[in-house]
């Protein structure tokens, strides 16, 4: 299914980590290939136990993408980091 999404054109940023999962770079990286091989072995490449979260902003069902940028990120739920987010 991650593959899947990938493949089939959608655009998402990870915008949310376990960081006591996945080391704290991985915030703001592409939801890619490249991402998905970083994957500890016991992750779940959809983030189904809570291990990242994404943001989705493109896709074949989208009308136009959803344009944003980055705001730094928020550690103040550690070792739950997000990335803030702003719409442009």
């Amino acid at each position: 299914m991650a593959f899947e999404c990938i493949e089939k054109g959608y655009k998402a940023t990870v915008c949310g980590i376990d960081s006591s999962v996945l080391p704290a770079e991985c915030l703001g990286m592409p939801y890619s290939h490249r991402f998905l091989e970083r994957l500890p072995e016991a992750a779940d490449p959809c983030g189904e136990n809570g291990e990242f979260h994404t943001f989705v902003s493109d896709g074949p069902i989208f009308n136009s993408s959803v344009k944003y940028s980055e705001d730094g990120q928020d550690d103040s739920l550690a070792p739950f980091l997000t990335l803030r987010l702003l719409e442009s």
